[in-house]
């Protein structure tokens, strides 16, 4: 075999592991495979998209991914919650996250169900095993540098369950194709169920409906104070001249 005859051979193997080896390290710009959040209990079993099946990165922790609500640490049965999944590294260009929600005790069911944001695109859901919901990215907003945010809601079990964990896992990477520079981040929120206390008067003046603003503002809360004096002195003006009467 003669040395050009072994180059084009050589080269017929080298091209197309050349194509394949970044898309297989940065298969997934939307819609990841299930299961990569680091949640505890089958199937993710603490998995994230590190794994050799999702991104294969072989870098650890130096960006960051963070979760938070529009009801802080808390959950009302029923009640949809507005999350913010943020993700940051200062070398990022390539983006992207998974999300899920479970029950805080073993064997970790999959509690409430995501659903996308009206308008927004980036996010995408999908269902999972052992009762999981899971929220992704469904746009990895390539070029986008130093920090992204994802969207995505969450309306928990219509029932008091106990604490509910929500875990998610995010990856970065500077360029396609390298999982040596990819970094894989975790994060995850507890959250409470509200306590019967919280269902008093005045706490219900300030819960959050919807995951949205509050539902009465601290205007409506003094008028309707304003109201109740009001006829409590009526009242007793109207018994007060009865009984001179």
């Amino acid at each position: 075999m003669t040395a050009s005859l072994k180059i084009k051979k050589l080269m017929l193997w080298l091209i197309p592991a050349l194509i394949i080896i970044p898309l297989m390290v940065w298969a997934f710009p939307s819609n990841p495979p299930l299961s990569k959040t680091g949640a505890l209990g089958m199937p993710d079993n603490g998995a994230t998209c590190a794994s050799a099946t999702c991104h294969n990165a072989s870098a650890a922790g130096s960006g960051s991914i963070t979760v938070t609500s529009s009801s802080g640490t808390t959950y009302h049965p029923g009640t949809k919650q507005h999350l913010t999944v943020t993700i940051a590294n200062s070398k990022g260009k390539y983006w992207g996250y998974e999300m899920t929600a479970v029950k805080a005790v073993s064997p970790y069911p999959g509690e409430g169900k995501f659903t996308t944001v009206a308008g927004n695109t980036l996010s995408s859901v999908r269902a999972g095993g052992n009762s999981r919901s899971y929220a992704a990215q469904a746009n990895d907003q390539a070029g986008k540098t130093l920090k992204v945010t994802y969207l995505i809601d969450w309306t928990p079990p219509a029932t008091n369950v106990g604490n509910i964990t929500l875990y998610v896992a995010g990856v970065t990477s500077p360029t396609i194709g390298s999982a040596s520079t990819s970094s894989v981040c975790k994060h995850q929120l507890n959250l409470t169920p509200m306590t019967a206390s919280a269902s008093s008067p005045m706490t219900l003046l300030r819960r959050q409906e919807n995951g949205g603003p509050d539902r009465w503002s601290f205007s409506h809360a003094l008028l309707m104070a304003c109201c109740c004096l009001c006829i409590t002195v009526l009242t007793a003006l109207s018994s007060t001249a009865i009984c001179r009467g």
